[in-house]
């Protein structure tokens, strides 16, 4: 998991408190770091600007569209969807309504300083939290991190990613067999699999990519729901 500065507020939905918050603190951050290259807002769509209009109004909203400075700022701010999103070194993200998935892979991007999140939804981000220990702007507090997975588990996903390439995840046919492998040894002995716990310890301690480990939590999934999945060494298990 990349080191930078991640914060959040436990207010949701339509809190402009927050918002103003929010933005006080990424400047703040903003001015203490000092090589900051830019501030971005992202959300689902770029319709999904009330936050931000309440905070500057409908010009200042299609200011931000294009880029601008805000106030206290010293760098171009600038406002963009998930889609429309580039990403850039040295810039700070204000989540505006994003979930913890999305959150998680935005993460990914090396060359974020800090990320900032504003939920729509109660506990909408406990699990990028939980993740990455985001600071609460309240108190200054970190998030509780989920609980390791078992030993075994642990033992496991450690080998395998000494033994795949971490780059590519599992998309190599030869590491999604292994993967699949390792997998059938602990279903075999009945190792319980938290996808809570195995996601947070992938990303979190080995340094996974989160859309890397989406592949090893869907085959989990299917284990955890009882369906079947194809593929994995079942010699020696």
């Amino acid at each position: 998991m990349h080191e930078r500065h991640r914060f959040y507020t436990p207010a949701y939905g339509r809190n402009d408190a927050a918002v103003a918050a929010i933005i006080r603190k990424a400047t703040e951050l903003e001015s203490q770091l000092g090589n900051v290259s830019r501030i971005t807002f992202i959300a689902i769509g770029l319709n999904n600007d009330g936050w931000l209009e309440r905070q500057y109004g409908i010009e200042g909203v299609k200011k931000l569209k294009r880029g601008t400075m805000l106030p206290n700022s010293k760098v171009i701010s600038k406002f963009e969807s998930v889609r429309t999103y580039n990403s850039e070194e040295n810039e700070i993200l204000i989540t505006l309504g994003l979930e913890s998935d999305e959150i998680l892979n935005l993460d990914d991007n090396f060359g974020i300083k800090a990320i900032f999140s504003l939920p729509w939804i109660e506990n909408s981000i406990e699990k990028w939290s939980k993740i990455t220990n985001a600071i609460n702007i309240d108190d200054n507090i970190p998030a509780n991190s989920y609980p390791d997975p078992q030993y075994e588990v642990i033992k496991a996903f450690e080998e395998l990613s000494q033994r795949i390439n971490m780059s590519t995840g599992l998309s190599h046919p030869s590491d999604e067999q292994l993967a699949k492998t390792y997998l059938r040894t602990l279903v075999k002995y009945n190792v319980p699999l938290n996808e809570l716990e195995i996601e947070s310890y992938l990303i979190k301690q080995l340094n996974w990519f989160k859309r890397h480990s989406n592949d090893l939590l869907d085959i989990i999934q299917k284990i955890n729901s009882g369906r079947r999945f194809i593929g994995g060494d079942n010699t020696g298990l």
